[in-house]
């Protein structure tokens, strides 16, 4: 498709001024509303995609359905049309992306990540609840568009159910960035809500750390989705609040039925966030505290805050997230005003400590001839024990340097994020509250893992002939035009799929070798010609099943392509019957084979 600057679409209501980025299957254009003279965004699909009439269906579901909703933290959308071959619809012009702000190793601040996991938890859940069963599927920092004020808006809607989606993928492409996929959907599994909040905690990951969970090339990504468990938030960010660390590990669970079960639950555990009046995960290695006066010169310690007082939430209700969206506003605001409260307290200046002053005469008056008592820090218990034995403790990202079984008296009360390490096991994590006087308890059943040696990425070629859609591991690589494409896998084992329209899938096992670089090649399709006769020669015409299904040619010694396989072939003509039972025959890529068949009478 020609570059559409310069033309105006929407019967003269808008100008096209400039290309503003590409898409897989769109392009978005700044444009201008001449009749209101202002600045919008203009999407178009693609000439590729107008081809495709599943994707302009998607794409007018999009624009349609999107223009219902009425939120501050989605993009509006309040046009859309067709002229000719162009498929386009018209929203507000929001100029910069949640990428701008993201750089390798350098994380947001805290108070910035937790405005975007508000906003975007109160989109997910008003979408989620205006449409059935509706799942974003790619929900990533190119998506997120940011307006003047710095607010999250979510964009960039596909609009599939997850019912669709799981039909999309048989017969189309996976749909969604492989960084920001949930591992149900990497596994080609029918899609709900609870796969945006998996994609929601990869970008808050990234956005907490400066780095998203899992990195390296298309494949490793997609097996450390399924297979890995993520780094701790906190070890990369210390500074990060342990209550966040638990909410984004939460949301990356591997288990859709682990992970909060709607954008809501979100909210409400946001809006739950204490105020922390210290450190983060401040534990004190004493095994009881000090309750005596210290000398002039020793600081003294900080007692301990109180700790705020806080009702319950009532649990969410899963079924049917209609229902808890009267209060989803409310909770929206409450988070809201939470974090501009985080802003405060993270700002407030901090007073300057003075430097001692010199000893005179003048200040010995001033001392007073006695101290008041100190109040004892009321702390909390924990005890840590797992199966086996052994596991180094981590408590909030710091190495404790004990094993477990361990018990720690004097801990703050708060919440920690405790994960034990043990080599050949998974890691374990697990979020306790600790307090006053209390006494907590975790206990861990460890799970063995099998260890992997390093091993270097293999260039594997993939012939298919003729093109077809090509799946690796369970995801696909697109349909390439020429049918070959080479991609980086590990040596081992890996199942091939090979998918033409209007055929059965082709399944392959493949054990790709250490070595540079390895081929596989596959002829889909074989050519057979099939002729029936009776006892005296003559022709026999009628209906033919291969296994079963009828096929839309006929017996008559014409060349026919069949997709590779065995298959049992019959000949069905009225008198006639097959002087044996079926024929069984091999069809061979890229071989050509004649069938004779002996028919008799009835």
């Amino acid at each position: 498709m020609a570059s559409l600057v310069g033309r105006i679409l929407g019967s003269g209501r808008y100008e096209i001024l400039e290309l503003y980025g590409k898409g897989a299957f769109a392009e978005v254009y700044r444009g201008r509303q001449l009749n209101l003279n202002r600045d919008v965004a203009v999407k178009v699909l693609n000439e590729a995609s107008t081809r495709d009439e599943s994707l302009v269906r998607r794409f007018h579901q999009e624009a349609a359905a999107v223009a219902r909703f009425d939120h501050p933290n989605i993009i509006k959308i309040f046009d859309h049309g067709q002229e000719g071959q162009v498929h386009y619809y018209v929203m507000n012009f929001l100029p910069r992306t949640l990428r701008s702000l993201l750089h390798p190793n350098r994380p947001l601040p805290v108070e910035i990540v937790l405005q975007i996991a508000s906003q975007l938890a109160a989109a997910l859940a008003y979408a989620h609840s205006i449409v059935n069963n509706f799942v974003h599927r790619d929900l990533k920092p190119e998506n997120v568009m940011l307006d003047q004020s710095h607010n999250a808006v979510l964009s960039d809607f596909g609009l599939i159910r997850g019912d669709e989606l799981a039909r999309l993928t048989v017969g189309d492409s996976v749909i969604g960035t492989p960084t920001y996929m949930s591992p149900e959907q990497i596994r080609g599994k029918a899609l709900d809500p609870r796969s945006d909040l998996y994609a929601l905690g990869v970008l808050l990951f990234e956005c907490a750390t400066g780095s998203p969970p899992f990195k390296g090339d298309l494949m490793s990504v997609c097996h450390q989705h399924v297979n890995e468990v993520p780094d701790s938030p906190r070890t990369l960010n210390p500074d990060l609040p342990i209550e966040l660390e638990a909410l984004i590990l939460k949301l990356l669970e591997k288990t859709p039925e682990r992970r909060y079960q709607a954008a809501a639950e979100v909210l409400l555990a946001l809006a739950e966030f204490p105020r922390r009046q210290s450190q983060p995960g401040l534990i004190y290695s004493q095994p009881t505290l000090p309750v005596t006066p210290k000398p002039a010169t020793t600081p003294a310690l900080t007692p301990v805050a109180p700790p705020i007082a806080t009702t319950p939430a009532p649990a969410p209700a899963t079924n049917s997230n209609r229902r808890l969206w009267p209060a989803i506003s409310f909770v929206g605001i409450a988070a809201i005003a939470l974090v501009i409260a985080l802003v405060y307290f993270f700002r407030k200046p901090q007073p300057e400590a003075r430097p001692p002053q010199p000893a005179s005469s003048t200040a010995h008056s001033q001392i007073p001839t006695s101290l008041p008592a100190a109040t004892p820090l009321q702390t909390g218990r924990l005890e840590i024990r797992s199966i086996p034995e052994g596991a180094m403790i981590q408590i909030d990202g710091l190495n404790q340097d004990r094993k477990t079984p361990a018990r720690f008296d004097s801990l703050r009360p708060g919440r920690y994020l405790v994960s034990l390490h043990l080599p050949g096991f998974q890691v374990w994590r697990e979020a306790v509250t600790i307090e006053r006087q209390g006494t907590a308890m975790l206990s861990a059943a460890l799970v063995a893992v099998t260890a992997r040696p390093a091993v270097t990425n293999v260039r594997l070629r993939i012939i298919s002939r003729p093109p077809s859609e090509i799946y690796l591991d369970g995801v696909s690589l697109g349909k390439p035009v020429t049918g070959m494409i080479t991609v980086p896998v590990t040596p081992g084992p890996h199942e091939l799929q090979f998918k033409l329209v209007a055929y059965p899938a082709v399944n392959r096992r493949l054990v790709v070798k250490a070595e540079e670089s390895q081929e596989f090649a596959i002829d889909l399709l074989g050519e057979i010609s099939l002729q029936a006769f009776d006892e005296a020669g003559d022709p026999v015409f009628g209906a033919v099943f291969l296994n079963g299904q009828q096929a839309d040619w006929k017996p008559d010694g014409s060349r026919q392509r069949v997709l590779i396989g065995d298959y049992e072939i019959t000949v069905r003509s009225f008198g006639f019957v097959m002087a044996e039972p079926s024929k069984k025959v091999s069809v061979r890529g890229g071989e050509y084979q004649p069938i004779v068949i002996q028919m008799k009478r009835e």
